[in-house]
Order: C-alpha cells, then structure tokens, then sequence
C-alpha cells in the first residue's frame, strides 16, 4: 500500500519538449534566411562540438523564428541581457557585421534573456526596442517564451557568443567577447 501511495504522490517532470512521437520540422514564415535541415539532424545542446538544439523564438517584427531554419548559414548566436554594458558594446556592431558577412552566409542572431535579473520571460517590446537602439533591421533580436538560461548561459555571465556552422555544429561556445576584432576573427575562420 505504501508504495502505491508513493508511486502516485511522486512528481513527474516534463519539458516543453518532450514528446511521445518525432515531430515534422517546418520552416517559420520570416524574413529571415532559411533553409530545411536534413531530416535526421538530432540536437545534441550547446557546448563545443554538439550539434545545436533547435529553439523557436519571436523575433522583433512577432515573427516565429527557428535556430535550424539557419543551417547552411554561419551563425553568431549571441545572448545578451539589456542591462549589460559590454552587451550594449556589442550591440552596436551587430548591423555592420551582418552587412559585411551577410553576403558570405552569415547570420548573427541576439537572444535578449533577462540573466538573474528577472525569472519573467522577455517582453516583446523590450527587443523592438534594443533593435531600435542599435539600428538592428537586417538580423534577427529575439526573445523565447521559456527560459533557456540554464543551458545557454550556466553562470549567467554576459554575453555569451556560441558560434554555429553551416551544418549546426556549436564550433565554439564561448567566443571571445573582449573586441569587435576578437569577433570577427572568430567569424572570419568559420566562414
């Protein structure tokens, strides 16, 4: 009796994610480049060597956007948080870089998460507001509906830049923030 007692009061832990069945992959209506992975990308999570886990965000316009509508692209996935100053550094570069890269298949996308800051999710007019601020028109500032702090940015330490290749491969999970040279070079060898 006791253990069915038990059995019964135990709690059971789900993700979002989790799902009985495999779901198809569709590419997001957006303005943003896009094309199909293959049909047996599995995502591995966020450290150096992984493939990337597929997160879904809103982007500035309210556009749903996928991490993996980007594969064949080189992705610079940067998460910032509006009340860090090196962010806003940063921030300032992102326009030039995704006009001089762009034409090379390069995406720079900037996930605004809040840090330790707020447990709340992002609100949609914080990120219309940082592309505002910065001039963002030709890449994508997100925000997600859940809170991915946890496995993107384990210290809460920001930025975090995570460099992507054209097939999803994390190739660094921590780039060098310190300078736009910094970046770029990081940028520069993964084209």
């Amino acid at each position: 009796m006791l253990s069915f007692i038990l059995a019964c009061t135990l709690p059971e832990l789900h993700s979002p994610y989790d799902s009985a069945e495999e779901k198809e992959w569709t590419i997001p209506n957006n303005q943003w480049p896009s094309s199909a992975p293959p049909n047996d990308l599995k995502g591995e999570g966020f450290a150096s060597g992984e493939t990337a886990t597929d997160i879904h965000f809103i982007d500035q316009y309210g556009d749903e956007v996928s991490l993996w509508q980007f594969y064949g692209n080189v992705v610079l996935f940067d998460i910032s948080s509006s009340w860090c100053s090196r962010c806003k550094i940063i921030a300032q570069e992102v326009e030039a870089m995704q006009a001089h890269y762009g034409s090379e298949g390069f995406v720079y996308l900037t996930l605004i998460a809040e840090g330790f800051v707020s447990e709340e999710a992002v609100a949609q007019e914080l990120i219309v507001q940082w592309a505002s601020d910065y001039h963002i028109e030709n890449a994508p500032v997100l925000r997600t509906e859940r809170d991915h702090r946890p496995e993107l940015v384990p210290l809460r330490e920001y930025p975090r830049l995570f460099l992507i290749d054209r097939e999803m491969t994390i190739v660094d999970d921590n780039v060098n923030s310190i300078s736009e040279a910094s970046i770029r070079e990081s940028v520069e060898e993964a084209l």
